[in-house]
């Protein structure tokens, strides 16, 4: 157990706020009151701190309640009936109140990376300046003592909320080589749900390509974690767009996708609204099924969301839910096709592909019914045509051309020989193997 640094608690200046912005303090849960009272009671200093300030303080509710004390973990046991030591070697202790977890932590510094992970040493203190200087993101060190109702906001985490900044508490580029995981928040924390488009500040714009090698030493599973959750953001397609342009995307998923890619401009379309097994399957909308499975094996991805993403994948595609008119008529032709009528599902329809995730197909009917039929959907140019136009024989070539050609008179909507003999001289059908040309069935 660390060492408690003797020591009174800092008189740090309190931000001056008007009552009504710490007015949410009496709607705080009566177990959070309790913990504080108790600890209170018996001369603890206690503050509530970290996410539930933040997002306190933007008036919204918090998910959790977290609390820094200046009493020993020893003593914070002692205080309360059902408690667990999930973190004591490093000063916290949960605090179980009506089946509700609360986290309780002694205030403390730290020092020493090595492993771009954990501290090497912890030391606890009775200083909450120190506190939360440890701490990642301005707006997240910002503490409330809630019998004073005073905000205690040494890094001016309030002026960074207002301006929709994302900044680091001191230097950017050591709080990120302190925690590689770090470099996954910050992105995540761009999208705080608002609608609003944060940015970082230069410094930790800086350090996010200068320290994502920090990435290497984190484990998959943490970093899962993470990009579930930007994944599941109502901007998503924003923060991956940003992600990409610092090159990280392509350090978690490989290969190398550009900023505009049509991937992730899909995302703009169905982030926030769909669930991330298919914001997923559209970013990896250009793999094959076994490269999408083996990525997300990689980073440990559970079973449920694989199976999820690929079934989504595999009636994706190439994305039709994206800008790209053509995919979607393609689409369109080749579900009608197979399945006799896709606009027009009955009963026994819907029962048949009952295990086909339900989101894709409502967004898929809504895409389809908004465009205009194609002009011609059988194929323009017949074998004869083709081979009086290449000087080809009849056989496999003849007949793989001719699909391919279908195709895009599918994708671009032709309805004239005058067009696909256009389409036919801008295409390397002289050359490579026929099985590598495209068809017009889907995917």
């Amino acid at each position: 157990m660390a060492q408690l640094v003797e020591g009174m608690i800092s008189d740090i200046h309190a931000a001056p706020l008007d009552v009504g912005q710490l007015s949410w303090i009496d709607d705080l849960p009566e177990a959070v009151k309790t913990i504080h009272n108790t600890i209170a009671s018996s001369g603890g200093g206690i503050w509530l701190v970290g996410g539930a300030v933040r997002e306190a303080m933007r008036g919204r509710q918090p998910k959790d309640h977290d609390l820094a004390t200046s009493l020993t973990p020893d003593d914070v046991e002692s205080l309360f009936e059902h408690t667990v030591p999930t973190g004591k070697q490093f000063g916290t202790i949960t605090v179980i109140i009506d089946k509700v977890e609360y986290e309780v932590t002694t205030l403390r510094c730290e020092s020493g990376y090595r492993d771009g992970r954990r501290p090497d040493k912890v030391q606890l203190t009775s200083s909450l300046d120190l506190d939360l200087e440890r701490r990642d993101f301005t707006i997240n060190a910002m503490a409330v003592d809630i019998a004073r109702r005073e905000l205690y906001d040494p890094h001016n985490g309030m002026s960074d909320l207002a301006a929709k900044r994302l900044r680091a508490v001191g230097s950017a580029s050591l709080r990120l080589s302190e925690d590689g995981l770090r470099v996954m928040r910050a992105y995540r924390f761009l999208d705080q749900d608002d609608g609003d488009d944060w940015r970082t500040d230069m410094e930790l714009e800086l350090a996010l390509i200068e320290r994502q090698d920090m990435l290497e030493g984190v484990a998959e599973e943490r970093i899962w974690q993470e990009m579930l959750r930007i994944l599941g953001g109502r901007d998503a397609g924003r923060v991956l767009a940003r992600m990409a342009r610092d090159s990280v995307l392509d350090k978690i998923l490989g290969g190398k996708t550009p900023e505009d890619d049509r991937r992730i401009r899909a995302l703009r379309s169905v982030a926030g609204k769909k669930e991330a097994s298919l914001c997923m399957a559209v970013l990896l909308k250009d793999r094959d099924g076994d490269a999408v499975k083996a990525s997300l094996k990689r980073l440990k991805a559970p079973n449920a969301f694989i199976s999820s993403c690929i079934d989504y994948h595999s009636w994706l595609g190439t994305s039709p839910i994206d800008s790209d008119e053509g995919l979607i008529r393609l689409f369109r032709h080749s579900v009608d096709k197979k399945m006799k009528g896709f606009l027009n599902m009955d009963e026994s329809w819907q029962k048949e592909c009952a295990d086909i995730q339900p989101q894709a197909f409502a967004e898929l009917r809504q895409r389809l019914r908004e465009l205009p039929a194609n002009k011609c959907t059988e194929p323009i140019a017949d074998g004869l045509w083709l081979m009086q136009h290449t000087g080809l024989q009849q056989g496999k070539r003849i007949g793989r051309l001719k699909a391919w050609l279908h195709r895009i008179q599918l994708e671009r909507d032709l309805d004239n020989l005058e067009q696909i003999e256009e389409v036919l001289c801008s295409i390397p059908w002289q050359h490579g193997e026929v099985e590598g040309w495209p068809t017009a069935d889907w995917p």
